[in-house]
């Protein structure tokens, strides 16, 4: 899974930064909600976040991103005013809970455009 920072993380989440921030600086702790959030939407392993067992990801092994890109595509045309920043906003968002990794920014680009597509259609 790649870095985030507290703004992408919190976006990602539904959450205001200042929650992010206060569980980091101790101020506060870390809700079951958000805890069902962060693996939720980051296909995060919930007793390997807890308790550190098992594996990191919920992903399947064959979880293909053609799978992946039709339950993105499914989602924006749920939501037809969308804009095209949300459009990309949701895709990001999308990546993460996926833990979708490229190996560079123009795959990414390519993988973001072909959906974007898709959805115009």
């Amino acid at each position: 899974m790649r870095k985030m920072n507290r703004l992408r993380f919190a976006t990602v989440l539904g959450v205001d930064v200042s929650i992010i921030e206060s569980i980091e600086t101790s101020t506060r702790d870390v809700s079951d909600s958000l805890i069902e959030k962060v693996c939720e939407r980051l296909n995060v392993n919930k007793q390997w976040l807890l308790f550190g067992i098992g594996h990191l990801s919920n992903l399947k092994p064959n979880e293909g991103y053609s799978a992946i890109s039709k339950e993105i595509v499914d989602y924006i045309k749920k939501k037809p005013s969308m804009s095209i920043k949300d459009i990309e906003l949701t895709i990001e968002s999308m990546k993460y809970r996926y833990c979708l990794k490229f190996s560079n920014e123009k795959k990414y680009e390519t993988f973001k455009n072909k959906i974007t597509a898709k959805v115009r259609r």
